[in-house]
């Protein structure tokens, strides 16, 4: 028997592409047979539990189902024969038995027939001592873990490795597709706190672990991590990297040098690469000959490209950007912001930029916060008629911290008086400074209908992937073994029809035909869409869409938008920031949302931040990176009203 049935317990999608190949089971199935074969009853237990689910494939008719409903009713006898079977003297020989996608499913078999209750005590410590790393998935099943509570607290304290599993549990909240853990009840928070301590003073630790421990303000149940322990690990994980940065090893690293020099040029970038260092170097004549405010302005956008075409921020993180490494080995959950190294290339270029763009201005006699103030205060009355709001930029004597402690306020400021601006079409000073409403940042509106463009749905993300991640199964090889980075690279350099996939892949290939991101042309070849596809990986890449961009400049994709709307692919949001700037703003200021973060306000809000200059420059850095991306954002909903883009 091929056993390819897998059972998802909160994944109806996931469960009925198996059922698909649950039909060959059912058609062959001989109850007077003998199931001898641990992973035959465990691909016969998945499909009961799909069964028990009550789904059927659409193809099936009530007759149909019906008969494979009875089917599977007398799949009760083979699974509980071999189940009574089962002991704690031969659990160890059929767990090495199963198939590596049926280790976890054994242990739901076990749960699911009360296998646990024949298991003496002694056993399940030789069967953990023996197989150390199905403890993980042990955790997963709650009557397993009841019965064994005090012999798992044991073998949790036993070694510092086991800590691992502590952290992902109480410090990472996980996603919803994340497997839930038990832990036992006799694991109480004394015990759970020595076994941190161990695991942070162990010479093995990993580094991603310790950061975790380091981000925690306290555990999913309520059990108090304390700030001494949180040190300690912050002590440990910078020992790590000071150590690997003595060790004379390949720099896994890149250093981004910013340089502006005189040239003859009207506009230049040059960038150079030598494998360590990243240089970007800029002519002067563009800056010199360019000084007035808005020029100064658009180099954010035009020379910088702290923005992209559809004005969305460029230095965040974007999951399609993390690699298949960083997503398997960096901490995950809720709580966590995901950075992999393309976020950090470009937030240390972009730093870099704007605190040369800053100094080489200084020598222009130019403060980056008077033309801030300018845009506020003048730009918008003059260009919009837009009265009312205010700025206040620190003095050129001011330190950096001084500079932070007036930048903070005029952050939150500015975002209250846009919202102001929206309900009353101007600022009313008077209401402003009466008005005790705190508008968050990252909620603020937007003055445009159908703004943003966001996928909806598994259908659009299931295309974007197969296209054109590096993860995907479409893309690795062609007849040649030559490998390539996504699948439309694939079938853009070779011609290759439906029959040159495997039999696995061809219901993903006829996924993409039926939805027209791909076609066949009249030799049998795979071609893609053009327009769809294109506008699919601005969705899958960016993660959003500027509705009124795409107006305004990409006419003919905006019927595909309209063709995805009414298809129930996409939505529409209207905000002023996407919901990965969003994100990304959460994470650079605040802590409610992610736990990973610089916490630029409350850190100065608290008086915890530092007390170097240094710190304070680089802290001032990201902060005015918020500001001009909310004064880009601001500036693209004035013009993109002005042009009366609908």
């Amino acid at each position: 028997m091929k056993n390819t049935v897998r059972f998802f317990e909160d994944n109806d999608s996931l469960n009925l592409y198996h059922l698909e190949n649950s039909e060959a089971v059912l058609c062959s199935f001989d109850s007077d047979t003998t199931y001898k074969d641990i992973n035959d009853i465990i691909e016969l237990f998945n499909i009961k539990r799909i069964f028990d689910l009550n789904l059927r494939l659409p193809s099936w008719n009530d007759e149909t189902y019906e008969k494979y409903c009875n089917i599977v009713k007398k799949f009760n006898k083979p699974i509980g024969e071999f189940a009574s079977a089962l002991s704690g003297k031969n659990i160890i020989e059929l767990y090495n038995q199963a198939e590596l996608g049926y280790k976890d499913d054994f242990w739901e078999l076990v749960e699911y027939f009360n296998i646990y209750n024949r298991i003496t005590s002694q056993e399940f410590v030789d069967i953990v001592e023996e197989l150390p790393y199905v403890i993980r998935t042990i955790l997963s099943c709650k009557k397993i873990v009841n019965k064994f509570d005090e012999e798992i607290t044991k073998i949790l304290m036993s070694e510092e490795k086991y800590a691992e599993i502590i952290i992902d549990d109480y410090a990472i909240e996980k996603k919803t597709n994340k497997r839930k853990m038990y832990m036992p009840n006799s694991l109480k928070a004394k015990e759970i706190q020595k076994i941190l301590w161990q695991y942070i003073d162990w010479e093995k630790a990993n580094p991603n672990y310790l950061k975790s421990i380091t981000i925690l303000k306290k555990c999913s149940n309520g059990i108090i991590v304390t700030d001494r322990i949180r040190y300690a690990a912050h002590k440990s994980y910078n020992d790590f990297w000071e150590k690997q940065r003595n060790k004379e090893q390949p720099k896994h690293f890149v250093d981004t040098e910013i340089c502006f020099y005189d040239d003859s040029d009207v506009k230049k970038e040059e960038v150079e690469y030598d494998g360590e260092k990243l240089t970007l170097s800029y002519g002067t004549t563009w800056f010199k000959q360019n000084l007035d405010y808005p020029t100064l302005l658009n180099n954010f956008i035009h020379v910088f490209n702290f923005v992209d075409s559809q004005c969305r921020c460029d230095f965040l993180s974007k999951p399609s950007k993390l690699g298949t490494l960083e997503n398997i080995f960096t901490m995950d959950g809720d709580k966590i912001y995901k950075t992999g190294i393309v976020y950090e290339l470009k937030k240390f270029t972009s730093s870099a930029q704007l605190y040369s763009y800053i100094k080489y201005l200084k020598a222009k006699k130019i403060n980056i916060e008077n033309i801030f103030k300018w845009f506020f205060e003048s730009y918008l009355v003059d260009e919009f008629s837009s009265n009312g709001f205010s700025y206040i930029e620190p003095s050129n004597e001011s330190s950096c911290l001084e500079k932070i402690l007036i930048l903070i306020p005029q952050i939150d400021g500015i975002i209250k008086q846009f919202t102001c601006f929206l309900d009353d079409g101007y600022v009313d000073r008077d209401y402003f400074e009466f008005s005790s409403d705190r508008i968050r940042v990252t909620s603020a509106p937007s003055m445009l209908k159908n703004k943003y463009i966001y996928p909806k749905g598994q259908s659009i993300n299931n295309a974007g992937h197969l296209i054109y991640s590096d993860q995907s199964m479409l893309n690795f090889y062609d007849k040649k073994g030559k490998q390539y980075k996504s699948f439309v690279e694939l079938i853009n350099h070779n011609n290759m029809g439906v029959d040159d996939f495997e039999d696995y892949n061809k219901s993903d290939i006829e996924f993409l035909i039926k939805e027209k991101y791909i076609d066949l042309d009249e030799y049998g070849y795979l071609r893609i869409n053009v327009d769809k596809a294109l506008t699919l990986r601005d969705l899958f890449s960016n993660g959003v869409i500027s509705y009124k961009h795409y107006k305004l400049y990409a006419p003919s994709r905006v019927c595909i938008l309209d063709e995805w709307l009414k298809e129930g692919k996409i939505i529409f949001e209207d905000t002023l920031f996407t919901r990965q700037e969003q994100k990304y703003i959460d994470y650079m200021l605040n802590v409610q949302r992610y736990n990973n973060g610089p916490e630029l306000r409350n850190k100065y809000a608290h008086g915890t931040f530092a007390l170097d200059e240094n710190s304070h420059q680089k802290d001032y850095i990201e902060l005015l990176k918020i500001m001009i991306l909310i004064i880009i954002k601001i500036n693209d909903e004035f013009c993109l009203k002005a042009e009366n883009i609908l």
